[in-house]
């Protein structure tokens, strides 16, 4: 699967070395970023994606190459971690982030939805008959 950013763009990005190990997990997370994103555009393949799109995906890829877990805080002493349900862990797009990829593919972040007015055949008939016994009151 071709990937929206490079291997190269995040090793470039990162603050720890990675290891050939961890170079198949590198991997895994670009493809993991790129499936969300395109999923969220509803797309297929993006060709050329521009540069924001890019940095979408190393955030996102970054994001949980860094911290698995989402841990929010950490106490050492007696040992304590906190993940906060507000908190983005894992393949999650930040708000900011799908407004950079709205921006950059020019998706409008307006949608419709079809709603029904949860009228019935038979509410029609009835009021169509009430309607004509009764045209004298709208004329």
């Amino acid at each position: 699967m071709d990937t929206l950013a490079s291997r190269d763009e995040f090793l470039a990005r990162t603050t720890v070395p990675v290891t050939e190990a961890d170079e198949v997990r590198v991997r895994a997370l670009l493809e993991d970023a790129t499936t969300v994103i395109l999923s969220y555009l509803g797309r297929d393949v993006l060709p050329n994606p521009p540069r924001a799109v890019r940095l979408v995906c190393l955030s996102m890829a970054l994001r949980v190459y860094m911290n698995p877990l989402g841990i929010t805080s950490e106490t050492v002493g007696d040992t304590s971690m906190r993940r906060s349900a507000a908190s983005v862990a894992g393949m999650t797009l930040t708000d900011a982030e799908k407004t950079m990829l709205d921006k950059a593919t020019r998706r409008s972040p307006l949608r419709s939805h079809r709603i029904g007015s949860g009228i019935t055949d038979e509410d029609r008939a009835f009021w169509g008959g009430r309607v004509a016994a009764d045209r004298r009151y709208y004329q």
